[in-house]
């Protein structure tokens, strides 16, 4: 009898375990693509206007023989320009799921996929993520925030030719 609980933590043991180093242990993600992903996402978003400047950071990465599935956390943010300074116009917040080719192909973005509002949020957000990148995700968009705006207005400020320093308004 007493033999019975031992077996079973340690099979729990070994279970979490092979988890852990089966999700510790997939690809990450080659600069190449994530930089594809950001580029798509800066010439498609909003239909494509001027102004738009993205940043994202992996989630994770769900790599198939042909095609990849990358969880994100995505910022864009439309910027202006008024007496050299930034004015934040518009901007948008979230998780996004993009499909790429996967290596050895060449990069390719395929499509990427916003989670609807309301109600159709949560559900899409656990279609699309892992257990663990949706736990990920949440911890993410709590504390991604002020870096993905900093990027994305040092993307701006360089593209607009302005200082490093230049002041932003909202």
């Amino acid at each position: 009898m007493r033999r019975r609980p031992l077996i079973v933590l340690g099979s729990a043991i070994v279970l979490t375990a092979a988890a852990t180093f089966w999700y510790v242990s997939r690809p990450a993600l080659d600069p190449a693509r994530e930089q594809a992903i950001t580029t798509y996402f800066e010439q498609n978003h909003w239909g494509g206007k001027t102004g738009w400047f993205c940043e994202g950071q992996v989630i994770e990465v769900d790599q198939g023989r042909d095609e990849s599935e990358v969880g994100f956390l995505a910022m864009c943010q439309q910027y202006s320009v008024t007496n050299g300074e930034l004015h934040i116009d518009a901007g948008d917040f979230g998780p996004r799921l993009a499909t790429v080719t996967s290596p050895p192909r060449p990069v390719e973005v395929l499509r990427v996929d916003a989670p609807g509002d309301g109600s159709r949020y949560a559900p899409w957000i656990e279609d699309n993520f892992s257990w663990y990148g949706t736990k990920k995700l949440h911890r993410v968009e709590r504390n991604a925030a002020r870096t993905l705006d900093d990027a994305t207005a040092a993307k701006a400020r360089k593209a607009y030719g302005l200082p490093a320093d230049a002041p932003v308004g909202r």
